[in-house]
C-alpha cells in the first residue's frame, strides 16, 4: 500500500485574525470507541450491536473504530483477513487478551489505570466522556477523487484551555462500512455486515506532534493520501469509507476526536438509493399523516429529489419529496400521505421509484399498522423516568408530528414520578412520544408510561421502553365525560394467597374490571368474589365503576 502524506502548519501571529472553519468557544468532548474485535469471537455481535446503537444514536458526538486483532481475528485457511499492521499495534500495547472489549477516548474510567472496559459500559462511559468540555476543538474535512483515487484531508484545530502535557499527537485514520464476511455468533455465514472496520491510519499510528499547545492556539494539517485498491485482499469501496482525526496526550487520552464522510468527484455512480427502518419502528397502533424512512444515497450525486408509492390496503398514491441527501450518505426524512379512512388495520408498501426525476427500481418496505385508541379529549398521564432523564424526551404531538406540548425538563440522577392531566381538541389524532437520545431505552431503573382518559379507560401502559423510545396513538374521538372519581379503600380486600378478591358489603353493585397492561380485558365481574388465579405473574389494572363514578388502580401478581 503506497502512501503520501503532505502537510502544513498555519503559523499564528498575534493581531492577525484568520477565518477559521473550527469552533474557537467552548464545546463538549465528542467520543471515540475503539473496538476490539474478531471473526472467530462468538460474543463480538453483541458488541457490535451497542457500537452500531452508539453510532446511529450519536453521529455527530461519537465515532466508532472496529479494530480486528488478537487471536480471535487469525483468519482461517480459506476466510478474509480483516486486521491491519496498525490495529496489530493498538492491540499490543494495550495487552489486549479477551473479546470483544474497548477504550472510550482511550481514558481510564477506574483506579487501577486500566483503559480496557467491557461491552456493558460502552455507553455509560460515552455518556460521562460527553459530558466534559474538549481542551481543543476540532473541524475536519475531506474530499475523494475517483479518477486518482487521490483522498484529500484537511483538519483544523483549536485550543480552547491549556493542556497538562507538552507535546500531543494528531492522529487521522479511515474505516471502512458494509464489509461482508464471516462472524462467530453473527449467524449469516459469510454475509455477515461488518460495521465501522479500521482500514488505515494515514498519519503514523501513534499521530504527528503538535509542539507544546497552549490556550489559544490554532493548527491545521492537511494530507494527501492514495487509497488503496485492497487491503489484505479485502476490495476498498470508496463510497463506505470514513476519515476520522483525533488528539491524544502521547499515545493515550484523546483529547477530542472528529469525523466524516468524504466529499466525491469523478466517481460517476449512477443514481440508486436504498430504503430501510427509521429508529422509530412504524407497527403496533400508528396515526401520524407520514411515513418516515432512512434512504441511503448509493452515488456520487446528492438527491434533491424522490418520488414514492405509497400503498395503503391496495390503494396507490405518489408522492413526490424535496429534500438534500449527499452523495452516499444516510437520512430519515419524511413522506406524507393520506388516507382517507382510518381502518383498524392497514396494510402498507412504500417504494422508492425515482430520484432527481431519474426512474430506477428500489427496495420495498412493507409492514402493518393498527388504528389509534379512542380517547377522551382530557388524558391523564402518570410517568416515570429513569436516572438518565437529561437524555429524554416526554412529548404529545398532533398528526403531523408537530409539538403540542413537552413535559419536563426532569432532574438528572433520580427517578421522578410525575402526574399530568392535558385536555387535547375534539376529533383529533394525537401521539404521546418518549425518546432516548442515546437508544439505550429508559432502564436504569426502568420507566414507565400510563394514560389512560377521564372515563379511566385504559389507552396505554408500557413498564419497558427500549432502544430509541416508544410511541403511543389516540384519537379524542369519545365526548367528554363527567365520570367522577371514587374511593374504594373500603370497597374490597385483596388476598395474596389465593389470588382472589373480596367485596365489601358496600361494593355489591360495583363493577370490578381487570385489563392487562396492553389494554385487553381479562375480568368484567360484580360477583362477590372475584378470583385472579388463571392470571399470570405480571402488573394488572383494576377498573372499578359504581353509581356513575370510578376508580384506576394497579395490582401486581408476584
Amino acid at each position: 500500500m503506497r502512501k503520501l502524506l503532505l502537510f502544513v502548519l498555519l503559523v499564528v501571529f498575534p493581531g492577525i485574525s484568520y477565518c477559521y472553519q473550527v469552533q474557537t468557544t467552548l464545546g463538549k468532548k465528542k467520543f471515540l470507541l475503539e473496538e476490539f474485535t474478531g471473526i472467530h469471537c462468538g460474543y463480538c455481535p453483541k458488541g457490535h450491536k451497542i457500537a452500531n446503537t452508539l453510532a446511529e444514536a450519536q453521529p455527530d458526538n461519537g465515532y466508532i473504530v472496529s479494530v480486528h486483532a488478537g487471536y480471535y481475528a487469525n483468519p482461517g485457511s480459506d476466510e478474509p483477513d480483516f486486521r491491519t499492521k496498525e490495529g496489530t499495534t493498538l492491540n499490543d500495547l494495550f495487552g489486549i487478551d479477551s473479546y470483544p472489549c474497548g477504550t472510550i477516548n482511550r481514558h481510564s474510567f477506574t483506579e487501577d489505570g486500566t483503559m480496557i472496559i467491557d461491552r456493558g459500559y460502552w455507553t455509560k462511559d460515552a455518556k460521562n466522556i460527553h459530558s466534559e468540555i474538549a481542551p481543543v476543538n476540532l473541524f475536519i474535512s475531506s474530499e475523494y477523487d475517483g479518477a486518482t483515487r487521490s483522498l484529500k484531508v484537511h483538519v483544523e484545530g483549536y485550543y480552547t484551555a491549556e493542556t497538562q502535557v507538552a507535546d500531543q499527537e494528531l492522529n487521522v485514520l479511515w474505516t471502512q462500512d458494509n464489509v461482508l464476511g464471516p462472524q462467530n455468533g453473527g449467524n449469516m455465514g459469510d454475509e455477515y455486515v461488518h460495521q465501522h472496520m479500521l482500514r488505515g491510519y494515514i498519519t503514523p499510528v501513534w499521530g504527528d506532534t503538535l509542539t507544546q499547545p497552549k490556550r489559544g492556539d490554532y493548527f491545521e494539517r492537511d494530507y494527501v493520501y492514495q487509497l488503496p485498491e485492497d487491503v489484505n485482499k479485502i476490495v476498498v469501496k470508496p463510497e463506505d469509507i470514513k476519515v476520522i482525526a483525533f488528539v491524544t496526550n502521547g499515545k493515550t487520552e484523546v483529547l477530542n476526536v472528529i469525523g466524516g464522510k468524504p466529499l466525491y468527484k469523478n466517481d460517476d455512480t449512477a443514481l440508486g438509493a436504498t430504503l430501510s427502518e427509521p429508529k422509530m419502528k412504524i407497527g403496533g397502533r400508528y396515526g401520524y399523516r407520514f411515513f418516515e424512512v432512512c434512504v441511503k444515497n448509493l452515488s456520487d450525486k446528492a438527491i434533491t429529489s424522490a418520488d414514492f408509492d405509497i400503498t395503503l390496503n391496495d390503494k396507490t398514491q405518489s408522492v413526490v419529496c424535496y429534500d438534500s441527501i449527499p452523495s452516499f450518505a444516510e437520512k430519515e426524512i419524511k413522506i406524507p400521505f393520506t388516507q382517507e379512512a382510518t381502518p383498524s388495520k392497514t396494510s402498507y408498501s412504500i417504494i422508492l421509484k425515482s430520484i432527481n426525476k431519474q426512474i430506477f427500481n428500489s427496495n420495498k418496505l412493507t409492514g402493518e399498522f393498527s388504528s389509534p385508541v379512542a380517547s377522551t379529549p382530557t388524558i391523564y398521564i402518570d410517568q416515570q423516568t429513569d436516572s438518565y432523564a437529561d437524555e429524554n424526551h416526554f412529548l404529545i404531538k398532533d398528526a403531523d408530528g408537530n409539538i403540542i406540548k413537552e413535559f419536563g425538563p426532569f432532574p438528572v440522577g433520580v427517578v421522578t414520578e410525575q402526574k399530568d392531566t392535558i385536555t387535547l381538541d375534539v376529533n383529533k389524532t394525537y401521539c404521546l412520544e418518549v425518546t432516548d437520545d442515546w437508544g439505550d431505552g429508559i432502564l436504569q431503573p426502568k420507566g414507565s408510561i400510563l394514560v389512560h382518559s377521564d372515563t379511566n379507560a385504559l389507552i396505554d401502559q408500557i413498564y419497558e421502553i427500549n432502544g430509541f423510545g416508544c410511541r403511543t396513538f389516540f384519537t379524542t374521538s369519545i365526548s367528554p365525560s363527567s365520570v367522577k372519581q371514587i374511593s374504594t379503600d373500603k370497597m374490597y380486600t385483596y388476598n395474596s394467597y389465593d389470588k382472589t378478591i373480596r367485596l365489601t358489603d358496600q361494593a355489591q353493585t360495583a363493577r370490578f374490571i381487570v385489563y392487562s397492561v396492553d389494554g385487553r380485558t381479562l375480568i368484567d365481574s360484580k360477583g362477590a368474589v372475584i378470583s385472579l388465579a388463571s392470571l399470570k405473574k405480571s402488573i394488572y389494572l383494576l377498573n372499578v365503576i359504581k353509581d356513575g363514578a370510578s376508580s384506576m388502580e394497579k395490582i401486581v401478581l408476584r
